[in-house]
């Protein structure tokens, strides 16, 4: 990606309803992170956009 084809995928990231999915049995979400784990959120979604790891990196998304 270009710089600012970079820039507007992060704008469009930031606009967007991100969020992890829950479970009807948790229905705050409390154990989401838990349940989901190889979902991202928000933030971790305009970090690798961002930021993408090299190919011989480790995605840089924290798994619980």
């Amino acid at each position: 990606m270009t710089p600012s084809q970079r820039r507007a995928a992060v704008a469009l990231i930031e606009g967007a309803d991100i969020s992890l999915p829950r479970a009807k049995e948790d229905p705050h979400g409390k154990f989401s992170r838990t349940l989901f784990p190889t979902h991202v959120d928000a933030a971790q979604a305009r970090d690798l956009v961002a930021r993408p790891p090299r190919s011989d990196e480790d995605l840089p998304v924290t798994l619980v």
